[in-house]
């Protein structure tokens, strides 16, 4: 017998990301996973608006209903840069998984990953996640790229190879990147 899902047929999200920086991308690399997911989403603006038992609530830390639902189950988080939050919290009237970053860095980290667990396990990837607030524990990683010569030149001028190269960069969690 299958386990039923928290979120039944629909996801219903609270999503209260900004509209830029590099969370803004990261949204659109998450909300492309459900869709290659084939998984219906629909946007609200508070849980009591939800019909499911479980919402999706996407932000940064310092947004209103994030630090809300954070504060309402006794959840605190250090205000330390680039963190990554996935916290089950109660609702009142259901339950909400809160998908957060302590900043737009770890807000596009959240979000990456959560589009990769997606797209590798679908629906029951909201399902397995559990709780976890993490910080990385080096402030810049990054990764040097040299050129050679004209045998570089394929890659170097190709834009296809660099949006997917700074793509990978972004998902493994580099922040610095020199050429």
């Amino acid at each position: 017998m299958q386990k039923k899902s928290r979120f039944g047929e629909q996801i219903w999200v609270i999503d209260r990301c900004p509209d830029g920086g590099p969370a803004a991308w990261a949204k659109q690399e998450w909300l492309s996973a459900f869709e290659t997911q084939k998984m219906a989403i629909r946007q609200i603006n508070h849980w009591t608006q939800s019909e499911g038992e479980t919402v999706l609530v996407v932000g940064e830390i310092t947004d209103g209903r994030v630090q809300r639902l954070l504060q309402l189950n006794r959840i605190e988080v250090e205000m330390r840069p680039e963190g990554v939050i996935y916290q089950w919290c109660s609702t009142g009237n259901g339950s909400a998984l809160v998908v957060a970053g302590t900043d737009g860095r770890g807000l596009m980290y959240a979000l990456l990953e959560l589009a990769e667990r997606l797209n590798a396990d679908g629906r029951r990837a909201l399902e397995d996640i559990e709780n976890l607030i993490e910080f990385p524990d080096t402030a810049i990683r990054g990764v040097d790229r040299f050129i050679m010569g004209h045998l570089d030149d394929e890659w170097f001028h190709s834009e296809d190879f660099w949006h997917y190269y700074l793509r990978r960069i972004a998902s493994c969690r580099f922040n610095r990147f020199v050429l």
